[in-house]
């Protein structure tokens, strides 16, 4: 049996940008990419932090969550699954991968900023973790 599972932890590269479904009963779909460190041994590279940047999906319910807190910067831990796809450009047939969002968390405590400090977090409602999909 092959299992077809991905789980990463990364920070929006942008806010999310969620399709409304054209007809009723559609869900709703929301694209957002995360920017996911690279691990790397000691002695690779020149000591500079670099990333991969997925391309995500998610839809319905977590569509509607990323569409109220999925703001460039936030970061979250996103279970899912591989999918593959394809389009041509130019004559040149292009192959992509994306990862299917299944369950979505929050990977920062909420916390308030020191007056004058600049740093902007955002604010979780307490009753949030009642409504949540991914429990």
């Amino acid at each position: 049996m092959v299992n077809n599972k991905v789980i990463v932890i990364g920070r929006l590269t942008r806010d999310v940008q969620v399709i409304e479904p054209k007809d009723e009963g559609q869900k709703k779909i929301a694209h957002f990419s995360l920017a996911v460190d690279r691990m790397r041994k000691k002695t690779e590279g020149n000591g500079e932090n670099s990333a991969y940047f997925l391309r995500c999906s998610a839809f319905d319910r977590l569509a509607e969550f990323l569409e109220q807190y999925g703001k460039k910067g936030v970061k979250f831990a996103v279970e899912g699954h591989l999918s593959t796809g394809s389009y041509e450009k130019d004559g040149v047939k292009i192959q992509t991968v994306e990862i299917i969002a299944e369950s979505i968390q929050f990977c920062e405590k909420k916390e308030r900023p020191l007056v004058g400090e600049g740093t902007e977090f955002l604010e979780i409602p307490e009753e949030m973790e009642a409504e949540m999909p991914f429990q």
